[in-house]
């Protein structure tokens, strides 16, 4: 997966594309939100590959394999401890991976209940802002990233 700055920059407007949606979603009648649930699904779903991509850029900076079993909060807890990353992103990353698979899945899905809201999403948006804030200055260190 090495990283590719057009990737990169691909992740950072998923962002803003699941900003937009949770807007759209909180902007949405009562009455339609049911219906409309998929603006919260799909902006978890972006959510949740900023995360893993960020992840996977942070493991690929330190020689390590990128993950692939869906276990980025157990790799991020690694990373923290090594003192690679300041924020403790594992209990999100881990709710998010839940909501992904809710998200993907719905009733068909190995979870037992989840729920999510839209003051969830965001609040999983804004610990992957904080990833990715750690993200841009660690390849901006490697020198893989010029500009913020």
């Amino acid at each position: 997966m090495p990283f590719k700055l057009s990737d990169w920059i691909r992740m950072l407007l998923r962002l803003e594309l699941a900003r937009d949606h949770v807007n759209k979603f909180r902007a949405l009648p009562p009455a339609e939100r049911t219906r409309n649930r998929h603006f919260l699904d799909d902006a978890i779903n972006a959510i949740h590959a900023v995360a893993e991509y960020a992840v996977n850029v942070h493991l690929e900076l330190r020689g390590q394999l990128p993950e692939t079993t869906n276990d980025t909060g157990t790799r991020v807890k690694e990373l923290r401890t090594l003192g690679y990353l300041a924020g403790d992103y594992t209990d999100v990353l881990e709710q998010l991976e839940r909501y992904r698979k809710f998200a993907q899945y719905a009733g068909y899905g190995r979870s037992g209940s989840t729920h999510y809201n839209a003051t969830n999403v965001e609040t999983c948006l804004a610990a992957v802002d904080g990833l990715v804030e750690e993200t841009k200055a660690a390849l901006q260190t490697a020198g893989k990233l010029v500009a913020p």
